[in-house]
C-alpha cells in the first residue's frame, strides 16, 4: 500500500507531462510539532528534523507547478509528570501545488502552495518523569497521519537552471493528531 502511494506522488506530475522540464531537488526540514498522546490528556510539544527527494514540473498556467516527495523525518518531546516524553521518526510522501504570488516588484519570484502530505511515524521510548525519575512508561505505537499542508517560500534562481528554495509552512491534521510547523529548504537541480 505503502509502495503505490509513493508510487502515485513522486509521478504525480509526470502524468500530464513530458520529462524535459521535470526538476529534481533535496529538501531539509526542521520545525516543531504538536501531538496528541492517547496516555495523557491535551497536546504535547516538540522538535523535528527531516529530509527528502524532490520532484517538480511546472504547470502549462504560467507561475504554476506541482512538487511531490518522499521524506524521512525524526524527532522528540521531552517528558514530564503530565507530558509523555517520546521520540518518533519515520516516512513521509507529499504533493503540493504552487503557485507564484508576488507581493510587489521587489518579490517576484514569492509562491504560496496548498497540498497534502501522508505520514507513516514510529513512537518509541514513550514515558513520563516525576522529580527527574521515571514515573511510567509506556508501549511503543506507530501513527499514520494524514494532513493538509500550506505555506509560503520564495524561489532564488542560479545559473544553470538550479535553484534555492526557502519556506515557511504549517501541516494541519486530518487524521493522527500531528500538527507541524517548519522552515524547509530546497535545493531543485
Amino acid at each position: 500500500m505503502l509502495r503505490k502511494i509513493f508510487l502515485f506522488v513522486l509521478l504525480l506530475p509526470l502524468s500530464t507531462v513530458a520529462l524535459a522540464d521535470y526538476k529534481i531537488g533535496l529538501m531539509a526540514d526542521v520545525g516543531m510539532f504538536t501531538l496528541e498522546d492517547p496516555e495523557t490528556s491535551g497536546t504535547h510539544r516538540g522538535d523535528y528534523i527531516g529530509a527528502a527527494l524532490t520532484g517538480s514540473y511546472p504547470l502549462k498556467w504560467r507561475g504554476q507547478s506541482v512538487l511531490s516527495g518522499i521524506g524521512y523525518l525524526t524527532g522528540s518531546a521531552s517528558a514530564s509528570a503530565t507530558d509523555v516524553g517520546q521520540n518518533y521518526s519515520g516516512y513521509y510522501v507529499f504533493s503540493r501545488w504552487q503557485v507564484r504570488t508576488p507581493i510587489n516588484r521587489s518579490l517576484p519570484e514569492m509562491y504560496s502552495f496548498f497540498g497534502a502530505k501522508y505520514m507513516h511515524t514510529k513512537h518509541t521510548d514513550r514515558h513520563t518523569v516525576y522529580e527527574g525519575y521515571l514515573k511510567d512508561r509506556f508501549k511503543d505505537r506507530d501513527v499514520n497521519a494524514l494532513e493538509f499542508t500550506m505555506g509560503a517560500s520564495y524561489k532564488l534562481k542560479h545559473e544553470g537552471g538550479s535553484s534555492s528554495i526557502p519556506s515557511i509552512y504549517i501541516d494541519f491534521p486530518l487524521s493522527g493528531k500531528i500538527m507541524l510547523f517548519g522552515l524547509s529548504y530546497l535545493y531543485e537541480f
